[in-house]
């Protein structure tokens, strides 16, 4: 495993073996701020284009941050192609943080990409089917 990025608030990883980047989120996200939730996606996005991995995976299960309409929109519009040249799958750890939750949903929504997307409880079971 290779870190390509790791602040208080998310740990960026490179898992080669599966051509996977793995993002898990902290409990540091209890007290980030909107620009500190746009600096750490930004982040995902440049990993994702410099190795183009096949899957991506996020680990939200201790994401406590709620992601509002705004930074939803946000999400949305500055996608582009981040997904979908040639990450084909997304796996999503989730959060037992209901209202975490929905706000994750609904932003991963914003992306029109082709990409799949599945929310998993187990990390093996998310990693098995990134690589089918």
């Amino acid at each position: 495993m290779e870190l390509l990025h790791q602040s208080k608030y998310i740990s960026i990883s490179f898992l080669p073996q599966g051509r996977i980047i793995k993002a898990v989120w902290t409990t540091a996200t209890q007290e980030m701020e909107d620009a500190d939730f746009q600096e750490s996606i930004q982040h995902i996005w440049q990993n994702v284009r410099n190795k183009k991995p096949v899957g991506f995976l996020g680990d939200t299960r201790l994401f406590f941050f709620v992601v509002s309409i705004h930074l939803q929109t946000w999400y949305g519009e500055n996608i582009g192609d981040t997904f979908g040249t040639g990450t084909n799958k997304i796996a999503m750890l989730v959060t037992s943080e209901f209202i975490a939750q929905v706000s994750i949903e609904q932003t991963i929504e914003e992306d029109k990409s082709a990409v799949k997307t599945r929310y998993f409880d187990e990390e093996e079971k998310a990693l098995t089917w990134l690589s089918l």
